[in-house]
């Protein structure tokens, strides 16, 4: 199962306004965990600058139904806003977004559709680089660990990262 690193850069806003942060900056990953047919079922996380230059993340799990030239799903996570901090305790709130994917086997681009909501929000796209750990081991493990005699971990590698 591939793993993949998520890049954040854009925003569009369908109604902006001036105060709005176009540029959401942030990273990410996702795992596949298993397929099933045409459906692709991931866990996967990611921080970010929002659109009201606050800090935001989520962690959850998407699937995604893989046609000839694109994929299409849902990501169903848990978020963690600021700004709705007054709102939701903790600012820690359930959520579900449709997205579309399209690209080849190393680099995609996803395009997470956020629909309006209450005041918060009129209604945007973000656009996400997605680019595949070139592994199949995990591409961001450092350090690989193994258990020595005494029961203490020891390093294996010298390796930093495996990307």
């Amino acid at each position: 199962m591939n793993q993949w690193v998520h890049f954040n850069g854009f925003t569009y806003h369908v109604r902006p306004k001036p105060h709005l942060n176009e540029f959401t900056w942030g990273a990410g990953f996702s795992a596949e965990l298993a397929q099933k047919g045409p459906y692709l079922f991931a866990r996967e996380g990611n921080i970010f600058l929002d659109s009201y230059y606050d800090w935001s993340g989520y962690f959850g799990y998407s699937v995604r139904r893989r046609f000839r030239l694109f994929d299409v799903g849902v990501s169903a996570f848990l978020m963690f806003k600021n700004s709705w901090e007054d709102d939701f305790p903790a600012g820690i709130f359930p959520f579900a977004l449709p997205f579309i994917e399209f690209g080849g086997s190393t680099y995609r681009v996803r395009a997470v559709i956020v629909p309006p909501i209450k005041d918060r929000s009129e209604g945007l796209i973000s656009f996400q680089i997605l680019r595949r750990c070139p592994s199949r081991k995990r591409c961001l493990k450092v350090w690989p660990l193994s258990r020595s005699r005494t029961g203490l971990f020891k390093q294996r590698s010298k390796r930093r990262f495996l990307w």
